[in-house]
């Protein structure tokens, strides 16, 4: 006497496996109509957020600007480090590390700014946002006019006045970030 048929059934995902139990062995398999097996990259197949682009990254940010100082330097300067900084802000493709920007360089953005740094061990608060930069490497260059001489038709340091050092002063712009960056002045013109 043969043994009743029974079906039992197995499966992953969307594809069945069915099997004859008793009697012979036969196996079948049924899959849905939108395609087989869980791994399967049929379009039907993915959820809806597998299906949403994801957003594009943010390609600008903005840098909120505050300066410090070597405070050695205040046994030597004729005057306290207080004036008008004037700088730029370059990409990093115009600027030599070690001597500054290159000739044809053109800036992102200038800065002239009132700096006190005798306070707080040389140090000031955030005092200026920058506008919107592309994404990637800039350099904050300039010098603070503690003298206030400066020519405002040929900006350049004199004597006494605090300038910056490229090494220190290459900051990384990030997507959609305000990043908080720190212009240091760690030389003084003689």
């Amino acid at each position: 006497m043969r043994s009743p048929h029974i079906f039992s059934r197995t499966g992953v995902g969307r594809c069945m496996s069915f099997r004859l139990v008793g009697g012979s062995m036969l196996f079948l398999t049924v899959c849905h109509l939108m395609g087989c097996g869980g791994d399967s990259d049929v379009e039907g197949d993915l959820t809806p957020e597998e299906t949403t682009p994801s957003p594009t990254p943010d390609p600008t940010g903005t840098l909120a600007v505050s300066f410090a100082m070597n405070v050695d330097w205040n046994t030597v300067m004729d005057e306290p480090a207080v004036g008008t900084f004037y700088g730029a802000i370059y990409a990093s493709e115009d600027v030599d590390n070690g001597t500054g920007p290159s000739p044809d360089a053109v800036s992102l953005e200038g800065l002239q700014l009132a700096v006190d740094l005798t306070q707080n061990e040389g140090e000031s608060v955030v005092l200026y946002t920058t506008g919107a930069l592309l994404v990637g490497e800039v350099y904050i260059l300039g010098f603070l006019d503690s003298d206030a001489n400066a020519n405002p038709e040929n900006l350049f340091p004199d004597a006494g006045d605090l300038v910056t050092v490229p090494g220190d002063n290459d900051f990384d712009v990030v997507g959609g970030i305000d990043t908080p960056v720190q212009v240091y002045f760690d030389l003084i013109l003689n």
